[in-house]
């Protein structure tokens, strides 16, 4: 009777656990059910929009072979153009739209074929900084010459017997320099005739420049404090004694009319460390006018001198060939060969001493300009980005460079004789 009794418990048992899974399942389907009855009607209610093909262009870089030595392997982009078809629900097919393409910057490839002054890999990271164009790398490895996109050629630096013996088509080459005519070789300069693409200097007609601009500033600045304490009038900071220009001649005319502390090689007076921040910042502090005089007068020749005093509280006085209007705002600095002689000069100078106002106008621009510089590196990488299949070439690329230079001397007594500029 026990064994009986356990056996039909457990039976009944079993019997309602079934029970209670098919009730569970059917629970299940009729929530399946009714979920996909309502994503029926959803799409019924919201159909889904019929989306056309769409043709794509795929980028692809030609192969490289490195192991071949002495083959040239130009890391061209081609564009393959890849079609997309597609069905409508009806099978028939949907109208394909226009065709575009869609290009992928590769890396350039520049080759610095000579040295800067002796030194390799000049043009250093910092060259990105602020650039629209950053897919160029600059290298003075020499293994890349096949495949460089563009080719550098420091003026100071050129060696004739060493020119490249090969060059594809499209190859650009750069000429770079800093100096005036009177420091770049002309036999080295007429043989790269007919084989340079782009410039990059001073000049104001070059394709790269090399001087900073003067652009606007977002918000109008307050007028600058102006010290009137201080105890020197006109500083120089010289190393080299012996110029084109004549310019140590000018300063020592000039100095008979008014006191010229001469600091570096060419003076008794000592800035250190020599062309730093601190040393301009020093001669801004204790003198109201600086010589800002190059080494050459010549169309356009304006460097650091210039440039990098404008950033102080101290007025520049100018001394070279460009026509500083057209690189600087207006009352931004004093051109010394505007005036007569060096005692007319002198006379300026001590009229802005005795009347502050008149002197304070020199700092005017400041409210509302300032400097903005683009690394040559940076120009040469957004023209090789942006240049379709054109190329020009500087056919007389030394007659351009010395010939439109007009270049003169200052000299003494032929001071009254020499084109006084505007």
């Amino acid at each position: 009777m026990i064994f009986s009794f356990a056996f039909t418990n457990n039976f009944n048992l079993a019997a309602m656990s079934i029970k209670r899974s098919k009730l569970l399942i059917a629970i299940l389907i009729a929530l399946i059910t009714v979920f996909l009855l309502i994503q029926l009607v959803f799409q019924k209610s919201h159909p889904l929009p019929q989306i056309p093909p769409i043709p794509t262009s795929v980028l692809v870089k030609s192969a490289e072979n490195s192991s071949s030595k002495g083959s040239a392997n130009p890391q061209y982009l081609t564009t393959i153009e890849t079609k997309i078809s597609s069905l409508n629900g009806d099978g028939t097919n949907v109208k394909e739209l226009p065709h575009s393409s869609q290009t992928v910057p590769r890396t350039s490839q520049i080759l610095l074929w000579t040295d800067f002054f002796s030194q390799k890999n000049y043009v250093r990271d910092e060259w990105r900084s602020n650039c629209d164009y950053t897919n160029c790398r600059f290298t003075s490895n020499r293994s890349i010459l096949e495949n460089a996109d563009g080719l550098i050629f420091h003026a100071r630096d050129i060696n004739i017997s060493d020119l490249p013996n090969k060059r594809k088509p499209e190859q650009r080459w750069i000429f770079l320099n800093h100096e005036s005519p009177a420091h770049t070789s002309f036999s080295s300069l007429s043989s790269l005739d007919g084989l340079i693409n782009w410039t990059a200097t001073y000049r104001l007609d070059s394709d790269f420049q090399l001087s900073p601009l003067f652009v606007p500033v977002p918000t109008v600045l307050p007028k600058p404090f102006i010290n009137h304490q201080r105890p020197g009038i006109v500083s120089w900071l010289v190393s080299n004694c012996h110029t084109p220009s004549n310019r140590e001649a000018y300063v020592e005319e000039l100095s008979k009319y008014i006191p010229v502390d001469i600091y570096g090689a060419c003076g008794n007076h000592t800035c250190l460390p020599k062309m730093s921040q601190d040393c301009y910042k020093t001669l801004a502090d204790k003198y109201y006018f600086y010589l800002s005089f190059e080494n050459s007068i010549c169309s356009d020749y304006v460097t650091e001198k210039f440039f990098f005093i404008m950033n102080y509280p101290i007025v520049p006085i100018v001394f070279g060939g460009a026509d500083y209007k057209k690189i600087a705002p207006s009352n931004s600095f004093i051109d010394a060969l505007s005036y007569e002689s060096p005692r007319s000069l002198a006379e300026y100078l001590k009229h802005l001493l005795e009347n502050p106002d008149d002197y304070n106008s020199y700092f005017n621009w400041k409210r509302f300009y300032t400097q903005s510089s683009s690394h040559y590196a940076c120009q040469i990488c957004k023209a090789l980005n942006k240049e379709g299949d054109s190329k020009k070439t500087w056919d007389k690329l030394s007659e351009w460079w010395f010939g439109n230079a007009t270049c003169y001397r200052w000299d003494k007594k032929q001071a009254n004789s020499i084109k006084i500029k505007d």
